[in-house]
C-alpha cells in the first residue's frame, strides 16, 4: 500500500492519470462503495495502461480492484502471459485470477463470447457490478471501419459505448462494462507506460492477418496522417450521434414499454415515430422476451415492423425465440412457447434465460395472463407464458434486464 500511495502522489498532476480518474468517477461512481470492481487485463499495452491508471484511481478513492485475465488456451504462450499479469498485480498489491477457457476454438467471435461470459461470471462471483475494459480510440476507429465494410447503419458506426450491459447472458446479468480509455490513443498510452518503465506483452495474434481487425489496423497505420485525422474526426462525430440517440432511446423505452411480469412486455407504438428507433426497440424486446443474447437481423425485424404498421391486429407470430401479438397501438412480446427450455433440474440457477431460482416461495407471478389492448374488455389477447414449474420459486429477470439496458443508455 505504501507503493500505491507513492504512485498516487507522483501521478497527482499527470494529465492522463487525472483524465482517467475523472472518467472512472463518471462511469463507475465516486462513492466509497464496498463492491469490488473487476478489471480485464490481457497484458497488452491497452489493458496494462488501464491496470495502472485504475490502480491509481482506486487507491485515491478507496475502491477495491480485482484483476482477471482470460487464458483462451489457443496459444502456448498464453499461460505465461497470464502469469506476467499476475506478477504485475502482486507488485501493485492487487488480487488477480486467471480464467481458463476449455474446449476453445480458434475463432475470434467465439473466443470473444467465451471471454465475456467468463469475465462476467467472475465479477458476479465476487459480488461486483462493474467490469473495466481497456478499449481505446484506436479500437473505436477499427470498429467503425469494420462495421462500415459490413454495411452497418449510422448507429452501428458510432462504435463501442463507454457504458454497456455485459453482452454475455445470463452470465452477465447485473454486470456493466465500462470503457474509460475510449478517448485516448494507443500511442499515448504506450508513451505513458514507457515513461514509467512499465512493460507490456505483445500478443502475436495482433500480427496475424487472418483476422479482420489486424488487417484494418494495418490499413489505418499505412494511411496518410491527413486521412487518419479525417477518420478520427468521423469516428468522434458518429460516436456523439450514437450517444445522443441512446439518450433518446432510453427515454422512449421509459415512456412506451411496460414490463408486465412473467417475462412479458407491452410496447405502446404510438409513442415512437422514427423507423430505425422502432427497429431497435423491437430487437431489444425480442431479446428480452426470448431470454437470449444474440442480436437479430434488422432485415427480419423490419419485416415484422411493416406488418405491425400495416395491420390493426394480429393474434401472434414468432421471431427470434419470441412471440409477438398486437392490437394497435399496443404490441405484446412474450416467449415463443414452442422454444422454451426443458423443465429445470434441481441445480438449475437460471431457466430459459428469463427466470432465476430464488427458492423462497415468495417470488410470485401475475395470475391474470391476459393483456388488455385498448379499453374494451373483450379486446383482450390471452397467452399462457412459458414458465418454470413451481413458479413461486423463481424470479423474473427480464424486467431487471430492461432496467439495466436503460441505465446504460442514460450513462
Amino acid at each position: 500500500m505504501q507503493r500505491l500511495s507513492a504512485l498516487a502522489a507522483i501521478e497527482h498532476d499527470d494529465p492522463l492519470a487525472s483524465a482517467a480518474a475523472r472518467r472512472l468517477d463518471q462511469l463507475v461512481g465516486e462513492d466509497n462503495c464496498e463492491r469490488p470492481i473487476g478489471v480485464a487485463v490481457s497484458g497488452g499495452s491497452d489493458s496494462t495502461a488501464l491496470l495502472h491508471l485504475a490502480c491509481l484511481w482506486a487507491s485515491q478513492r478507496g475502491r477495491v480492484l480485482l484483476v482477471f485475465t482470460v487464458d483462451h488456451g489457443l496459444r502456448p504462450g498464453a499461460a505465461d502471459e497470464a502469469e506476467t499479469v499476475a506478477a504485475a498485480c502482486r507488485g501493485l498489491g492487487l488480487s488477480h485470477q486467471t480464467l481458463r477457457w476449455k474446449n476453445g476454438r480458434a475463432q475470434q467471435s467465439t473466443a470473444r463470447s467465451a471471454r465475456h461470459a467468463l469475465l462476467a461470471a467472475a465479477v458476479r462471483d465476487v459480488g461486483g457490478r462493474h467490469l473495466l475494459i481497456g478499449h481505446t480510440a484506436d479500437d473505436q476507429l477499427e470498429t467503425l471501419l469494420m462495421r462500415a465494410r459490413q454495411g452497418s447503419g449510422w448507429y452501428g458506426l458510432g462504435g463501442m459505448d463507454a457504458v454497456a450491459v455485459s453482452p454475455a447472458w445470463p452470465e452477465g446479468r447485473g454486470v456493466t462494462l465500462a470503457r474509460p480509455l475510449l478517448a485516448h490513443s494507443r500511442s499515448v498510452l504506450q508513451h505513458w507506460l514507457r515513461a514509467r518503465g512499465v512493460a507490456w506483452v505483445e500478443d502475436p495474434s495482433n500480427a496475424d492477418v487472418r483476422f479482420e481487425r489486424v488487417r484494418v489496423r494495418r490499413l489505418i497505420e499505412e494511411a496518410s496522417p491527413a486521412f487518419q485525422t479525417r477518420l478520427n474526426r468521423i469516428t468522434g462525430r458518429m460516436a456523439a450521434l450514437r450517444r445522443a440517440e441512446r439518450t433518446v432511446l432510453a427515454r422512449a423505452l421509459d415512456q412506451t414499454v411496460t414490463a408486465i411480469g412473467d417475462g412479458q412486455f407491452v410496447w405502446r407504438r404510438d409513442g415512437v415515430e422514427q423507423l430505425d428507433r422502432e427497429v431497435r426497440i423491437i430487437s431489444l424486446l425480442i431479446q428480452l422476451a426470448s431470454g437470449t443474447a444474440q442480436p437479430l437481423s434488422h432485415r427480419n425485424v423490419r419485416v415484422l415492423l411493416e406488418a405491425i404498421r400495416t395491420s390493426q391486429k394480429d393474434a401472434g407470430r414468432t421471431l427470434g425465440g419470441a412471440w409477438i401479438a398486437w392490437s394497435r397501438p399496443h404490441v405484446l412480446f412474450s416467449r415463443d412457447p414452442g422454444l422454451a427450455a426443458s423443465p429445470p433440474g434441481p441445480n438449475t440457477i437460471v431457466w430459459d434465460g428469463r427466470f432465476e431460482r430464488v427458492g423462497t416461495g415468495l417470488a410470485g407471478h401475475k395470475q391474470d395472463r391476459g393483456v388488455a389492448f385498448g379499453d374494451a374488455q373483450d379486446d383482450r389477447l390471452r397467452l399462457t407464458p412459458s414458465l418454470p414449474p413451481d413458479e413461486s420459486d423463481w424470479r423474473d429477470l427480464t424486467g431487471d434486464r430492461l432496467e439495466a439496458v436503460k441505465a446504460s443508455m442514460k450513462g
